[in-house]
C-alpha cells in the first residue's frame, strides 16, 4: 500500500521514527526521512500531529508541482489534495514546510530550482530516497537523516506531473520506461 492510500486514522504517529523527526522540527531542525518505503506515510503522520500542536504545516508533494510554479500556485491547485492526505486545509500562512518526493529535486534539478529555493528557509521536513540526500542536503542544508524501518511498499518511479503532460490530476495514464 502507497503511503497516499493510508487512511489518516492508521498513519504511524506512534512510530520512533516520527516521535525523533517530530522533537527535532519542533526544536526548529531539518530531517531528512530516508529508505525504500514509510516515508509519505511517516510524513503525512508528522503533518497531523504538528497541526495538533498548534503549528501550521504545510505538506508539499513535490510529485504534484508542475514546471514554473509557485507555492501559492500549489496551494490553490492542490487544496482537496491536501485536505484529503492530511485531514486539514492548506495553510496560506504556514511555518513549516514538509516536503515529500523530495528526490525528485536530485533527479530533475532545473525543474524544480525555482520551486525549492522559495521554499527553502521554511522546510523542516523532507521525505525522499537515501540516494538523493546529499544532492538535497547542497539545496536546503544540512539535516538529521532518519532511516524508516518500516516495511516498504512497493517502490515506483517518479516523475513530474509536468513531465506527464496532465492537465489535473485523477486521471490514469500509463508510462513506459525504456
Amino acid at each position: 500500500m502507497l503511503g497516499e492510500e493510508i487512511p489518516i486514522e492508521k498513519l504511524p504517529y506512534d512510530a520512533p521514527e516520527v516521535s525523533l523527526a517530530l522533537s527535532n522540527i519542533m526544536s526548529n531542525r531539518l530531517v531528512y526521512l530516508l529508505g525504500p518505503g514509510g516515508k509519505t506515510a511517516a510524513l503525512r503522520a508528522l503533518a497531523v500531529m504538528l497541526y495538533k500542536a498548534g503549528m501550521s504545516p504545510l505538506y508539499v508533494k513535490l510529485e504534484w508541482v508542475k514546471y514554473g510554479w509557485s507555492l501559492d500556485d500549489y496551494i490553490t491547485r492542490h487544496l482537496d489534495g491536501h485536505l484529503k492526505l492530511v485531514g486539514y486545509p492548506a495553510p496560506r500562512e504556514h511555518d513549516a514546510i514538509l516536503l515529500d518526493d523530495a528526490e525528485l529535486v536530485a533527479e530533475y534539478p532545473r525543474l524544480y530550482e525555482g520551486f525549492v529555493g522559495s521554499i527553502r528557509e521554511k522546510v523542516r521536513a523532507v521525505a525522499a530516497r537515501e540516494g538523493a540526500v546529499e544532492h538535497l542536503a547542497k539545496i536546503l542544508g544540512d539535516g538529521i537523516p532518519i532511516k524508516m524501518n518500516f516495511k516498504p511498499g512497493e517502490a515506483r518511479r517518479k516523475l513530474p506531473l509536468g513531465l506527464l503532460g496532465l492537465a489535473s490530476l485523477g486521471q490514469i495514464v500509463e508510462v513506459e520506461i525504456i
